[in-house]
């Protein structure tokens, strides 16, 4: 991984951290890892570095939502990444 691309993934896991989700365009995770299409490996390495960088317990857990379009509803656009400690359900958010 180049070194300017290192620093944009470590500047979307700081926002990560600090707001609670962050959004992956699909050319942004294809630039950045280098490849012509994503892998399961790329979110295993998204995860190893956010580990690395903010060691967590259970309550540090990731979740991710698969952005699609309906001109391409097989292959999604972009990725959001979230802290699973910051979901609510929208009945408990309701009260």
């Amino acid at each position: 991984m180049e070194v300017r691309h290192r620093y944009d993934l470590e500047k979307k896991l700081d926002k990560l951290y600090h707001q609670g989700w962050v959004e992956f365009e699909k050319y942004e995770l294809l630039s950045i890892f280098d490849k012509r299409r994503l892998r399961n490996q790329v979110f295993k390495d998204i995860l190893s570095l956010w580990d690395e960088r903010f060691p967590r317990g259970k309550e540090e857990e990731l979740a991710v939502i698969e952005i699609k379009s309906e001109d391409s509803a097989r292959s999604p656009h972009s990725f959001i990444l979230v802290n699973k400690k910051n979901l609510q359900s929208l009945s408990d958010f309701l009260g």
